[in-house]
């Protein structure tokens, strides 16, 4: 068995060659336990991903840079990914939005920890650099409408600024000019994420603002209080009368 898996890292690119000769001697399954075993996160279809680095963002939300095997598909802007992980030897299954540009190989997720949140706090509580994890491949049609559009306009409540930022921050890797606002709601002003990152971003980015709502009764006046209604967007649609809209929350 130690000879069939001691190729496992290049074993991917050889997969259409070698899997029917692999198949007679090895099912699928064995093949992924037995990698797993001698600690590589090969496969023969699955997806599984290493833990490289982990960031809080604001209060509750932490941010998880995964570097997967080669059966990971390429993600589009806005897509979201499901995270499997064993609690009490049981796997358990969330959706989560891929948050940070993708960089060095590596995809981010970012997970609020959520009251009486099984998943979101074993992530906080329990997950290590160097864990593994297992993701299915990205979906999510979020970005349709994004590439072309005149000028943008981006909501985001909550966790929802995981989608949205990405979707930003993505066009902004690829080096296309940022037009238009994201207006984000939180509960709490400490609850705010990307802070540092979208403040640049409007910088960088002249003709591209951010606007950050909060009823929690902090007086600062670099945040707006109110919900999403016509009278507090109608400035919003007269300055942007034919903008593509995101939202998420």
């Amino acid at each position: 068995m130690a000879s069939v898996v001691s190729s496992l890292n290049s074993f991917p690119e050889r997969m259409p060659r070698v899997a029917g000769m692999l198949g007679a001697l090895i099912s699928e399954s064995q093949f992924d336990f037995w990698a797993r075993e001698f600690g590589s996160i090969t496969a023969w279809r699955r997806v599984f991903a290493r833990v490289q680095s982990l960031r809080m963002e604001g209060a509750e939300t932490l941010s998880i840079a995964l570097r997967p095997n080669r059966n990971f598909q390429s993600a589009e802007p806005g897509q979201h990914v499901n995270v499997s992980v064993e609690i009490d030897g049981r796997l358990c299954t969330r959706s989560y939005s891929l948050s940070r540009p993708a960089e060095g190989g590596c995809v981010s997720i970012s997970v609020r920890r959520e009251p009486g949140g099984l998943v979101s706090n074993h992530i906080h509580d329990h997950l290590r650099v160097g864990d593994v994890l297992e993701l299915s491949q990205p979906y999510g049609e979020l970005a349709e409408g994004l590439a072309g559009a005149s000028a943008q306009v981006f909501l985001a409540a909550g966790s929802g600024i995981t989608a949205i930022y990405n979707l930003i921050a993505e066009q902004a890797r690829r080096g296309d000019a940022l037009r238009g606002e994201l207006w984000y709601w939180e509960k709490q002003v400490e609850r705010f994420c990307f802070t540092e990152e979208l403040d640049a971003l409007c910088q960088t980015h002249p003709q591209f603002s951010v606007r950050r709502f909060c009823n929690a009764g902090d007086s600062s006046s670099l945040y707006s209080t109110g919900r999403l209604s016509p009278e507090v967007a109608a400035p919003l649609c007269e300055r942007y009368p034919n903008a593509s809209v995101f939202a998420c929350g």
